[in-house]
């Protein structure tokens, strides 16, 4: 696990090119976030979240986010819209960096070469929206279900929300590697699916160490990051200088699993 650290590490370190596709997706992403911001989602955040006027259901909780999305349909459209191209484009740069860290232990990777197969995987990374889609609103119906059971069930119902709470990350870690199989393997997604559940039936612990340990240097790259930029005290200067840490750590996090994976299910050491 270590070495999958390191690896990832000077990988994002030492290839700056590699920061490219976090680049152009943040850049994407926030580009059609204003677009959608304007079509609803700063209704829906300040009035439905912020103020809480949300329909009255007369004690009928359970219509209650139908009900929400008649009175702010728009907002929500908009939001899943926004919530899809952020998904495609994040898949679209894990097929990337995948497939970088499968040429890597080859000896040699190909910048070109890993953006060419993410463009041509369009179709599996729609593929995997569709079906994470359907997975996300059926864990909010089980845990909207948890939520009308608890609020009359006492100290049982707050047991039953813990519990599905935690089967939902357990899931969530056994299908963590799902996108990862699929960009280095070549495989369906069902085939990835399946790659994923077995890889994580024999390293599950390692992996949630593997997450945290990760996401700790993650985060402390872009603290790090913050303060430098806030000691230089120049607006346009801090601007870039918090986007070069973050690029860093978004090309370090998105290296970390396929290095962890080449490494686990295909014996790679990237030693040349």
């Amino acid at each position: 696990m270590i070495d999958s650290i390191i690896g990832a590490f000077k990988t994002a370190l030492t290839k700056p090119k590699l920061w490219v596709p976090a680049l152009v997706v943040g850049i994407v992403n926030y580009a059609i976030f204003l677009l959608l911001f304007e079509f609803g989602i700063w209704d829906f955040m300040l009035y439905a979240l912020f103020l809480g006027l949300v329909p009255q259901t007369g004690g009928a909780v359970v219509g209650l986010p139908f009900e929400i999305y008649a009175m702010y349909s728009t907002g929500v459209n908009a939001i899943i819209a926004l919530a899809a191209v952020v998904f495609v484009t994040t898949v679209f740069m894990q097929f990337f960096y995948g497939d970088y860290v499968r040429q890597m232990a080859g000896g040699k990777a190909s910048f070109g070469s890993a953006f060419s197969y993410g463009l041509s995987s369009l179709k599996k990374i729609f593929g995997l929206f569709l079906f994470f889609f359907v997975i996300t609103i059926l864990a909010g119906i089980v845990m909207w279900l948890a939520m009308l059971f608890a609020a009359s069930a006492g100290i049982v119902g707050d047991i039953v929300i813990v519990i599905v709470g935690l089967l939902m990350i357990y899931i969530g870690l056994k299908l963590l590697f799902t996108v990862t199989a699929i960009a280095i393997d070549r495989l369906t997604l069902k085939e990835g699916l399946k790659k994923s559940w077995e890889f994580s039936n024999r390293f599950l612990l390692r992996i949630i160490v593997l997450i945290i340990v990760g996401g700790s240097i993650s985060y402390l790259i872009t603290s790090v990051g913050v303060e430098v930029a806030d000691l230089l005290g120049i607006d346009i200067v801090f601007i870039v200088v918090f986007i070069i840490f973050w690029l860093f750590a978004a090309a370090f996090s998105n290296l970390l699993l396929p290095f962890y994976y080449m490494r686990k299910e295909h014996g790679a050491s990237f030693s040349r």
